[in-house]
């Protein structure tokens, strides 16, 4: 691949925030003479890769002493998975794998409702489901994720592992059917990194500070998942119109 190509590939790592990733795979293969990087893109890939190992591998150790869980919109629903969350805690049988994988499913909910998809917590979920999905007690995360409304959003978040990742259909216990807006959705995202990353050019890797990272999604995004979890959407959309207002008044 020509030094250009490898400058925006690159790019479009840190403008999805998953140059950890990215890091460690160039690193493992860094004396394969075809890869054709200069040692400036080197010395920085070995920088990510060295920032990055603590947390990475943390996806396949992360347990803690006291569980706190990343918060849903609804105020309802956050009861539940408060309620969730103590009692499995509190369990003579605690899966602390599949609160893992509970807490990990649901910062993509917020990401998808808030800034859109994020590759980062995708990509999170994918391993962990690759490196501790043995672990997962998959009834135990379904009856929850039941009780919680979110049952048809996570089976087509699953659907994008399958299709960006390539994921068997039997590896994703929770997906139970295709959802061809998974398509549209991955389609969207990549025509919008191409054009991003495209409309700001990297000459060397100096500039990679300057790279516009994916953060800030519009205000009302969230509404396209309003078919797959009604109540959870309608709150976020409503809170992130008053903090807009807010920051607006401000």
């Amino acid at each position: 691949m020509s030094q250009f190509k490898w400058q925006q590939t690159i790019a479009t790592a840190y403008f999805l925030s998953v140059t950890p990733y990215l890091a460690k795979g160039i690193i493992t293969h860094e004396e394969d003479r075809n890869m054709n990087l200069t040692e400036d893109m080197l010395e920085l890939m070995r920088r990510e890769a060295d920032s990055a190992n603590n947390r990475i591998t943390m996806i396949s150790m992360h347990v803690r002493d006291k569980y706190v869980m990343p918060r849903l919109a609804n105020a309802m629903n956050n009861l539940k998975l408060k309620h969730i969350v103590y009692g499995e805690y509190h369990s003579i049988d605690t899966s602390v794998a599949t609160l893992n994988m509970l807490e990990i499913i649901i910062k993509n909910i917020n990401s998808m409702t808030g800034v859109g998809i994020d590759m980062y917590s995708l990509i999170q979920l994918g391993l962990f489901l690759r490196q501790q999905g043995q672990n997962v007690d998959f009834v135990k995360l379904e009856t929850w994720l039941g009780r919680l409304g979110i049952k048809k959003m996570v089976n087509l978040i699953g659907n994008m592992l399958i299709l960006f990742f390539g994921f068997d259909d039997d590896e994703i216990p929770f997906v139970h059917g295709k959802d061809s807006k998974a398509v549209i959705l991955m389609n969207s995202f990549m025509d919008k990194v191409k054009d991003t990353v495209g409309a700001h050019p990297v000459e060397n890797m100096t500039e990679m500070d300057n790279v516009p990272r994916l953060t800030v999604g519009r205000v009302f995004s969230g509404i396209r998942y309003f078919g797959y979890m009604p109540a959870e959407t309608v709150c976020r959309t409503v809170s992130d119109f008053t903090k807009r207002l807010s920051e607006i008044e401000e």
